[in-house]
């Protein structure tokens, strides 16, 4: 009996081996939820003294949030204002109006502090990687090569970034 567990064992380390390297992820190790995250705002400069504040704002302005299903699909190439990155993203394609109803949130606190609000006409979406400059037609073309197929999640947090210290301003 030993013998056959061990049999079976050996059987499905093999299987797995052969399908690992069918599907090119031999000796890779298991996937891990990605640390994805989505802008609700610009990347803005403030000054020291305003930092608590904004806190507070975003804090005030984002309480009423729920909970909500948010739905990625369909991969693109964006690019930031001044052509200075080019991003591949996968855009929002469920939960687009909660996103936005949130990003009008941030627009109100930040409006309060006298710091830029967001696009006028937001794309949202999640960065998977970024190039240096414009190179929108070059990520097109290669885009052009996935399948898109749909990621699924729970929003449940919103975090404000100030230098390299992180607060939560809405948790459900």
């Amino acid at each position: 009996q030993q013998q056959q567990q061990q049999q079976q064992q050996q059987q499905q380390q093999q299987q797995q081996q052969q399908q690992q390297q069918q599907t090119g992820t031999e000796g890779a190790a298991p996937a891990q939820p990605l640390p994805l995250h989505m802008s609700l705002s610009q990347t803005v400069p403030i000054r020291y003294g305003q930092a608590a504040s904004l806190k507070a704002a975003l804090d005030k302005q984002l309480r009423p949030c729920r909970r909500f299903e948010l739905q990625l699909s369909g991969l693109v190439c964006l690019t930031n204002e001044p052509k200075t990155r080019s991003f591949v993203c996968i855009r929002v394609a469920a939960g687009l109006q909660q996103v936005l109803r949130m990003v009008g949130q941030v627009d109100a606190a930040f409006t309060l502090h006298g710091l830029p609000e967001f696009h006028e006409d937001p794309t949202p979406h999640v960065s998977l990687a970024w190039a240096p400059g414009d190179q929108t037609g070059v990520l097109q073309k290669w885009l052009g090569s996935f399948s898109h197929w749909p990621v699924a999640m729970q929003v449940s947090q919103a975090v404000c970034q100030v230098g390299k210290l992180k607060h939560t301003v809405w948790q459900a």
